[in-house]
This record gives structure tokens, sequence and C-alpha cells, in this order.
């Protein structure tokens, strides 16, 4: 099942069953956004999911908005992989950022008559200056007859899981921690272009892309399960900055991917850069690391 997207409260659908929709920031769609979403969709009938566009940093505080760690096409497939029936994506605007909490509430009732709950985690705020908390709710939605379900924090080796960690983590190349975090491994996506083809000439061709996420670990050589349609091969990669770009050797393929859209999956950082004046040394170290990178991933299983 695919989730409907819609922009606005009146777009939303006319429920055919009752509504719980799932509030949030949802820009990593990690552990703890999965479970907050679950429990919307533990309380029966439609389950929707609202999130404002762009990113509120965007708009309040634009110098200080972080890399985000999911696309949004990334997020729609993610909210249909979690049986989302409704995506609802608002606009944020600075007259949004401005509008009182009763009245983004009030907005929501007007709107969503069929909305029989909402489900938030501990720490959200929504309205002007953060104004609107989980007490504020509570109250507003007792007039309307809304449950409100308030989910505890998600924690992995005793810490509270949320994107600030999770992009600390990729960051610093530890993809084994963003993974735990995640319940999945960091993903980057992009089309296969042409590239200097020195990778085939040394006996290790390479299928090269410009992620379109926002977010990269350091440059270096990687680990990697590479998804192609319904297929995914393991493969060895290599992730430069300035420019970004992925170029990943996929381990038992043969074929032409140039103009095809892949999806890699990080899964260990083996080593960062290093000079090699020649291309014998060059190979030697190629081989070495897809050995590795082979026997890490069949590890795996």
């Amino acid at each position: 099942m695919s989730a409907l997207l819609v922009h606005g409260l009146d777009d939303f659908p006319e429920p055919e069953n009752p509504v719980t929709l799932a509030i949030g920031a949802f820009d990593g769609l990690h552990r703890g956004h999965a479970e907050i979403i679950a429990h919307a969709r533990a309380q029966g009938g439609r389950v929707g999911v609202l999130r404002f566009f762009p990113h509120p940093m965007r708009v309040l505080r634009p110098e200080d908005a972080p890399p985000l760690l999911c696309t949004e096409a990334r997020i729609q497939n993610l909210l249909s992989e979690l049986n989302v029936e409704v995506h609802l994506r608002l606009p944020f605007t600075p007259e949004r950022a401005a509008q009182e909490p009763e009245a983004f509430l009030e907005e929501l009732h007007r709107a969503l008559p069929g909305l029989q709950g909402i489900v938030v985690g501990p720490d959200w705020r929504f309205g002007r200056r953060g104004r609107g908390d989980i007490h504020l709710l509570r109250e507003t939605a007792a007039r309307y007859g809304w449950a409100v379900h308030v989910r505890p924090e998600t924690c992995w080796q005793n810490e509270r899981i949320s994107s600030t960690r999770i992009r600390h983590a990729v960051l610093r190349g530890d993809l084994p921690a963003a993974e735990a975090m995640l319940g999945r491994p960091f993903r980057l996506c992009g089309t296969v272009q042409g590239g200097k083809q020195l990778g085939r000439t040394l006996g290790f061709p390479t299928a090269n892309f410009t992620p379109e996420q926002e977010l990269l670990p350091p440059a270096g050589v990687y680990a990697m399960l590479v998804r192609v349609d319904t297929e995914t091969f393991m493969g060895a990669g290599y992730i430069t900055h300035h420019p970004s770009l992925v170029e990943v050797h996929l381990l038992n393929f043969s074929g032409d991917l140039y103009g095809r859209n892949i999806a890699v999956d990080l899964i260990a950082f083996r080593r960062p850069p290093e000079p090699l004046p020649d291309t014998v040394k060059l190979r030697r170290k190629i081989e070495e690391d897809v050995a590795a990178i082979r026997a890490l991933l069949e590890a795996r299983g």
C-alpha cells in the first residue's frame, strides 16, 4: 500500500473510518518515529502522519539547519512501508510559524472531523515560539474528544534515539551505530552516470553517481549493499567529497547500469582515502579492499 501524499488540511480525504494522526518531524524515520507510527496504527481505523515541509529549522534558523537524513522521496517510501495511509505534509511558512498553538488545534478540529486521536513523542512542541506542549495538547484535545497518546523515548545504549544522534554517527563513519538507531542501514541514492572508467581499466568497473542526500559520511572506502530494481548485490565502494560522488564496484554483477537509479546501503567503513603512487599498488589495494569487504558482507549474511 502506498501512502497518499496530501499537501493541505483541505485535501485530507474524507475518512471511511476514524483517523489517528502521528505528528512530528519524522525527518529520519528512525526507530523512535516508527514506534510512534506503530502506536497510531494500534488504535484502529486509518493511520495518518502529519509533518511539516520544509523542516521548520529551514524557515526559523536556516543558518543552523542540519543536513537531513532522508530525501522526501525516501520518507514517502518509508511511510508506505510502515503502512501509513495518509501522509499530510503541511507547508511550513513564516505565517505557520507565527500561528498560536490553540489556532492550530482548532484548524485540525475543523478540517478533520474523523480525527479520533493524536500520537506524539514526549518532547513535541508546536505553535508560535513552541508554546504548545503536551499539557496544552491534552487540555484542548479533551474538548474535541480526541485521545492523546504520548510515546516514551526510544533508547539505544541507554540514550535517546534522535535524528541528531544518528547524524553524528554518520558524520564520524559509525555506520553500525546509525543502522542500530535507524532500524535499517543508512542509504544513499542516485542515478548512475559516466565516469573516467579508471576502475574498469584496473579490472574493477564502478557505477558512479552523485548522491541525492545532503548528509555524507567521511570520504573513504565502504562495504555496501547495492539495490538495483528488486535485486541486491554486495559492493565495495568509495565516497568522495567536493564534489560529492559515490563509486561502487558491484560484486557478482555484470551489465550496464548507466542512467539507472540505484540505492546503496552503507554497512561499514573500511579505511580513509590513501594516495597511491602507481596503478600496480592501486590495483593491489583495491584487491585487498574487495576481498575484505566480500568476507565482511558474507559473514553478515
